[in-house]
């Protein structure tokens, strides 16, 4: 990590716009995990929905060595699904 909260810019690259497997249920604001690139992955999704086992995900971060930032496929721009912040 670069710093507290902020992941190594060069651990983004590889992770940029993949695909990944729910394989434990990720409720909003909580942690689940994720099949990506062979192995299984803490990931947590920002948005606030439920991602139930077998979702397509886009990895879109990875937070730290472990764990991945994760959104759903495809998602639309849909203001429900928006953080509070964005909408």
């Amino acid at each position: 990590m670069s710093g507290k909260g902020k992941p190594d810019p060069s651990l983004l690259d590889a992770h940029l716009q993949h695909r990944a497997i729910v394989t434990e249920v990720i409720q909003p604001g909580q942690r689940g995990r994720v099949a990506y690139q062979g192995t299984t992955w803490v990931a947590f999704c920002r948005y606030q929905v439920v991602l139930p086992v077998n979702t397509p995900v886009r990895v879109v971060e990875q937070y730290s060595a472990t764990t991945l930032i994760i959104e759903p496929v495809p998602l639309v721009n849909t203001p429900s699904l928006l953080p509070d912040n964005i909408a």
